[in-house]
């Protein structure tokens, strides 16, 4: 069995809308990879351990779906600005937040969320 080691966080949208499993099936993914470690809006909003997490976290990314920008606001609310975090919205790669997802979307959104991921703070 496979060891997985987090360095980073990824949050994820897991909205009402459709695009909200599409967030979940990306961030589940990077989960399950050994990519980032997944927590979701639920623990945000709860604050259960997640500023602990977060702050001892190498990167963290958000993963979103729509213009709410519910966890961008949450972590405002935890005192993160949007520097110290990658942001990837779903919508600006043209996916409709009212659409059901198919496994090509899945792999886009993936791979775009990987870029990220690896991408080097400046």
């Amino acid at each position: 069995m496979k060891q997985l080691s987090y360095d980073g966080i990824v949050l994820s949208c897991s909205g009402n809308c459709p695009i909200g499993g599409l967030c979940d099936a990306v961030t589940r993914r990077l989960h399950e990879s050994g990519e980032a470690r997944m927590l979701g809006l639920s623990q945000i909003l709860s604050q259960r351990s997640v500023e602990a997490e977060l702050a001892v976290a190498d990167s963290i990314l958000v993963v979103e779906g729509c213009h709410l920008a519910c966890l961008r606001n949450s972590l405002s609310g935890l005192g993160y600005s949007e520097d110290e975090y990658k942001y990837l919205d779903l919508t600006t790669l043209g996916f409709d937040r009212h659409n059901s997802p198919n496994p090509d979307d899945v792999r886009h959104a993936y791979n775009q969320a990987l870029k990220l991921i690896n991408e080097e703070v400046a």
